[in-house]
């Protein structure tokens, strides 16, 4: 025997993610091994197409895959014709329970349950009751990032402002970026609601995960958990973005042609303006002078206990 090859706790539908069976596929074209003896079809490969191809691959090096459970020694096939079935029966039961899973999650996302929640800046996740709470020393930074967005700044002057205060991510290391920063202003959770179903998994072969643009439901949970910014200020804030962003939809061409949106500003000089103009209305306000002073005040105290 040259060996047991196994792959623990790994999906039998894609092989590149096996490195016990590509082990075993490499040894096989080595000329190591001559026969594979394995349970059944579905411990072998539960992707019809993977199942085909190796089978003819090891054939063709004249070295025998043993199926016990469903006796099929594939050099004493006349035809691919059985093996077919019953693989695509194995495929068919992977899909099945993918589908009961999906299921399951929807009736969770439902009942507002957090599904696949990755953490979120601001927030501590607890496992065991699924349930966030806000981390008060991650909030300052957030409503900070707020404020400095709501007085007209962009996201690469905040990200850069950010670094310059030595603050740090939830990573631990001061680090951020434009990107980042507009994904916390689009956050909803920042405002106490859930939005659930953003990606989804288009199919549990392939297992590749997209954007939820309608293909998937989705379930909104309005004050879900206790807001780290106003609901008031999270509003202007997404005016503001969507003033500057003016979006426009697209026709493109592909599978996902109904679902994919595009969103471009005319030019930089109708950005320039957009963020000229947002500033100008905010500084008409006394209340929003009050705020720029706070801000200040807050900048202030941040730089005083880095410095100390």
């Amino acid at each position: 025997m040259v060996g047991i090859f196994a792959d623990e706790a790994i999906t039998g539908t894609k092989i590149d993610k096996r490195e016990g069976f590509q082990k075993m596929i490499r040894k096989c074209l080595n000329g190591e091994i001559d026969m594979i003896l394995t349970k059944s079809i579905s411990r072998f490969s539960r992707n019809t197409p993977d199942t085909i191809k190796y089978v003819r691959m090891l054939r063709d090096k004249n070295i025998a895959i043993m199926f016990e459970k469903e006796n099929i020694n594939t050099l004493d096939m006349n035809g691919e014709m059985l093996l077919t079935i019953l693989s695509s029966l194995a495929q068919e039961e992977v899909e099945s329970l993918s589908r009961n899973v999906k299921m399951g999650l929807q009736m969770k996302m439902k009942r507002g349950e957090l599904v696949g929640f990755n953490g979120c800046f601001g927030y501590d996740y607890h496992q065991d009751t699924k349930t966030i709470t806000v981390n008060e020393t991650e909030a300052e930074t957030v409503r900070l990032i707020y404020d400095m967005y709501l007085q007209g700044n962009g996201c690469g002057t905040i990200a850069k402002r950010l670094v310059e205060l030595g603050i740090k991510n939830k990573r631990g290391t001061v680090e951020w970026h434009d990107h980042g920063v507009m994904g916390m202003i689009k956050n909803e959770k920042y405002k106490g609601d859930m939005l659930l179903g953003k990606t989804f998994t288009v199919d549990p072969i392939s297992k590749r995960r997209l954007a939820n643009m309608g293909e998937e439901n989705q379930y909104y949970i309005r004050d879900h958990h206790e807001a780290i910014v106003s609901r008031e200020i999270w509003d202007k804030a997404e005016e503001i973005r969507l003033k500057r962003a003016k979006p426009k939809l697209m026709q493109t061409t592909g599978n996902r042609e109904r679902y994919t949106r595009q969103f471009l500003a005319d030019s930089f000089d109708d950005v320039l303006q957009s963020v000229l103009n947002t500033i100008e209305d905010i500084l008409k306000a006394d209340t929003e002078l009050k705020r720029v002073k706070q801000l200040e005040k807050d900048i202030s105290t941040i730089e005083s206990k880095k410095a100390g």
